[in-house]
């Protein structure tokens, strides 16, 4: 099962001892984009994952900074933003 960590500046998706992806956090005026700099799963599979895990991210992310966080986005390995629901 994959598992959300916020560090500061970072959000890890975790499963086991394993990192399937890695986002530095970048505050924009809206919201919070989430950048990714390593990832071990595919593109499709990233997306899949972004997508299961949204809300968790979003409640993570809120969690961290103590504030409301409206719009949760995301810029992929080709530089394509994603927003999550």
């Amino acid at each position: 099962m994959t598992t959300v960590v916020v560090n500061e500046g970072s959000v890890d998706l975790v499963n086991g001892a394993s990192v399937q992806a890695h986002f530095e956090i970048h505050d924009v005026e809206q919201g919070v984009l989430l950048v990714l700099t390593n990832s071990n799963v595919s593109a499709d599979q990233l997306v899949s994952l972004m997508n299961e895990k949204e809300d968790a991210i979003g409640d993570a992310l809120a969690d961290a900074t103590n504030q409301d966080v409206n719009v949760v986005s995301w810029r992929d390995a080709a530089g394509q933003i994603h927003q999550l629901q």
